[in-house]
C-alpha cells in the first residue's frame, strides 16, 4: 500500500510538472509575439510629403468595447491620445448619442477619460457614415467627407481619425489628407497593410495585396482615373484630391487652412515646434526630410515652445510587472482578449475544481470511516484517500504558487476603476 500510495503521488508531481512546462511554454511563445499598445489600438502617426510631424494620427475606436466585451483596445487608444497629446478628433463610427452610449460602456467622466474630456470640450465631432463600397463611393459620401474635413480647418492639432477598428473609414481619409499633402504611392499603400498587421496578425504579403485591392477602388473614387496597383505610382495625388474636396463643399481657402493646419509640426506629446514641418517626410514617405526653418529670423528665441494645447496631460502611474520571464509578456498583460488572462482563468477554474473534488473526496471517506468501523480494510483504504487528497491539495499549492512566478502579475486595465487608469486637466 505504501508504494501504491506513493507512486500516486510522484504521478501527480510528474503531471503537475508536464503541465507547468507546457503552460510555460505558451506563455514564452506569447512574449515573442505580444501586442505593443500601439498594435493592439491600431494607432499610428502618418506622416509623408509636407505634412507636419506628429500633426496626424489615426487608431480604432477610443471607447467602443469590441465585440467580446472587452475594452482593453479601447482603453489602450485613449491612453495613447493622451499620451500624443491629441487635441482635435474625427470620429467616423458614431452619432453623438452612439459616442455617449459608448463613453458609458468604458465607464468614462469628463475628468478621469481623456476622449471624453476632448469630447465634452467640443474638439470631438461625431461623423458616422457607413464603409466606402460601390453602393457608397458617390457623390453624397464625398460631401460627408468633405464637411468632416472642415473640421480640421476650425481647430487645432495633433489630430486623430478613427471609425470602429481604424481600417476602412479611418482608411479612405487618411488617404485623402496624406494625397493632399503629397504623399507617394509607396506610402499610402504600406500605411493601409500595417491595420492588418496589427489586428490580425497577417503577413505584410498579405497584407499589402489586400491593401492593393482596396487602393485600387478608393483612389479610382478620389481622383476618377481607372489605374491598378503600381501604376498609381506615376500620379500626383495632391491636384485631384483638392478637386475633389472642393466638389464636395469646401472652398480654396478653407482646403488651403486644411493644408496649412496639416504642415504644423508638435513634439511626440503633442506641443507645438517652432516652424512648420520640421522633420517632415520626404519624397518617399519616409518621415526623415524637411528642417525646422525656425531659425531664419534671428531675432526670434529657439527655445519658444508655442501655445500651450488645450488639453494638459498628467503621466499615468506605470503598473509594475511580477513576471520573472520576459518583460515584454507585460505588454499584452491586460485585459479579457488576453492569453495570459485566458491561462490565469484555466488555473484558477482548475484550483476550484480541485478544492470541490477533493472535499467531496474527504467527507465520502469520512463517511466510510464512520459506517464501516468493523471493517479495518475499508477504514484503511479510506484513511489512505484522505491522505492522498491532503497531500494533492499540498502539491497543487506549491505548483500555483510556482505558476505565479511565471504569469505576469499587472492590474486589469477591465476592472480598474478610471480615476485610477487615466486623469487630464482642461484648461478653461
Amino acid at each position: 500500500m505504501r508504494k501504491t500510495t506513493l507512486g500516486k503521488i510522484l504521478s501527480k508531481i510528474t503531471k503537475g510538472m508536464v503541465v507547468a512546462i507546457a503552460l510555460t511554454a505558451i506563455v514564452f511563445v506569447h512574449g515573442a509575439s505580444a501586442k505593443t499598445d500601439e498594435e493592439r489600438a491600431n494607432f499610428r502617426n502618418v506622416q509623408a510629403g509636407s505634412m507636419g510631424k506628429n500633426v496626424l494620427y489615426r487608431s480604432a475606436h477610443p471607447a467602443r468595447p469590441t465585440d467580446s466585451g472587452s475594452t482593453a483596445r479601447a482603453k489602450a487608444a485613449n491612453k495613447l491620445m493622451q499620451a500624443h497629446g491629441i487635441q482635435t478628433v474625427l470620429n467616423f463610427a458614431d452619432t453623438d448619442s452612439d459616442l455617449k452610449s459608448n463613453f458609458k460602456k468604458v465607464g468614462a467622466t469628463p475628468s478621469t477619460y481623456y476622449y471624453m474630456g476632448l469630447y465634452e470640450k467640443g474638439k470631438v465631432r461625431p461623423s458616422y457614415m457607413r464603409g466606402p463600397g460601390k453602393s457608397t463611393r458617390n457623390s453624397s459620401y464625398r460631401k460627408k467627407i468633405a464637411t468632416a474635413m472642415k473640421f480640421f480647418t476650425t481647430n487645432e492639432g495633433p489630430y486623430l481619425i478613427h471609425c470602429v477598428i481604424g481600417r476602412d473609414r479611418t482608411g479612405i481619409t487618411i488617404e485623402i489628407l496624406l494625397g493632399l499633402m503629397g504623399a507617394p504611392y509607396s506610402y499610402i499603400l504600406e500605411d493601409w497593410a500595417k491595420t492588418d498587421q496589427n489586428l490580425y496578425g497577417s503577413s505584410k504579403s498579405s497584407a499589402m495585396r489586400k491593401a492593393r485591392d482596396r487602393l485600387d477602388d478608393d483612389l479610382e473614387f478620389i481622383t476618377g482615373k481607372n489605374l491598378h496597383d503600381d501604376e498609381w505610382g506615376k500620379v500626383s495625388f495632391a491636384p485631384y484630391v483638392e478637386e475633389f474636396l472642393k466638389k464636395g463643399g469646401m472652398s480654396s481657402s478653407e482646403v488651403e487652412k486644411l493644408k496649412s493646419n496639416l504642415s504644423k509640426s508638435y513634439t511626440d506629446d503633442g506641443k507645438p515646434t517652432n516652424g512648420n514641418n520640421e522633420g517632415g517626410g520626404d519624397n518617399n514617405g519616409n518621415g526623415n526630410g524637411g528642417g525646422d526653418n525656425s531659425n531664419k529670423d534671428p531675432n526670434k528665441k529657439n527655445n519658444d515652445p508655442g501655445p500651450e494645447p488645450d488639453i494638459v496631460i498628467k503621466p499615468e502611474r506605470e503598473a509594475k510587472c511580477t513576471s520573472i520571464l520576459n518583460s515584454s509578456l507585460c505588454d499584452d498583460g491586460n485585459g479579457q482578449d488576453s492569453i495570459i488572462y485566458i491561462l490565469k482563468f484555466i488555473a484558477n477554474t482548475i484550483t476550484v475544481g480541485i478544492v470541490v473534488l477533493g472535499t467531496i473526496g474527504i467527507i465520502y471517506s469520512g463517511f466510510i470511516m464512520i459506517t464501516a468501523s468493523s471493517d479495518e480494510g475499508k477504514v484503511k483504504k479510506a484513511k489512505t484517500r484522505i491522505l492522498e487528497i491532503v497531500v494533492g491539495f499540498i502539491l497543487w499549492a506549491l505548483f500555483y504558487m510556482i505558476l505565479g512566478l511565471f504569469l505576469p502579475d499587472t492590474p486589469n486595465i477591465e476592472g480598474a476603476s478610471p480615476s485610477k487608469s487615466s486623469s487630464l486637466v482642461a484648461k478653461k
